[in-house]
């Protein structure tokens, strides 16, 4: 096909402040919709725009939606190689013969619209379900307060 066959590519015109309704609807989720979703809102408010536009500005920003069931991306949690992991003292083995001889703990990242806030909670493992030895919920996160936890 020779170059008369050819349309000439013109460069694109944006829409002034099309990326700042993108914006504006993902703050107002709590930066919880993805491109499908704010693509939704902004047909709903009569503006015309394809999905994957929407997408590729999205992208292009850092913006992403909450994937729920899978988690969100990334994590919480960046692993030192160099550093070696905490011995399992307990080899596996979550379960007790006496009160007081192994406590469970555990600490959950939360996002939520403003941040995160952690959650913690420690447990007897002989008694399981039954007794919580304590919980807290904190915005930031320190294994001192989670230590405090156990104290008696």
């Amino acid at each position: 096909m020779g170059q008369a066959g050819r349309t000439a590519l013109r460069p694109r015109r944006g829409r002034p402040g099309l990326i700042s309704n993108i914006h504006e609807i993902w703050e107002a989720s709590g930066h919880t919709y993805g491109a499908d979703r704010v693509h939704r809102q902004l047909r709903r408010d009569g503006i015309r725009v394809g999905r994957k536009r929407v997408e590729r500005l999205m992208a292009d920003q850092g913006w992403q939606g909450a994937f729920l069931r899978r988690g969100w991306r990334g994590g919480s949690t960046k692993q030192d190689p160099r550093h070696t992991p905490a011995p399992d003292l307990v080899n596996r083995q979550f379960t007790a013969a006496r009160p007081n001889r192994l406590w469970v703990a555990d600490a959950t990242r939360i996002p939520y619209g403003k941040g995160v806030f952690w959650l913690a909670a420690v447990r007897d493992a002989l008694t399981a379900l039954s007794c919580l030895k304590g919980c807290a919920v904190r915005t930031y996160w320190n294994i001192l307060w989670l230590i405090d936890l156990c104290a008696p």
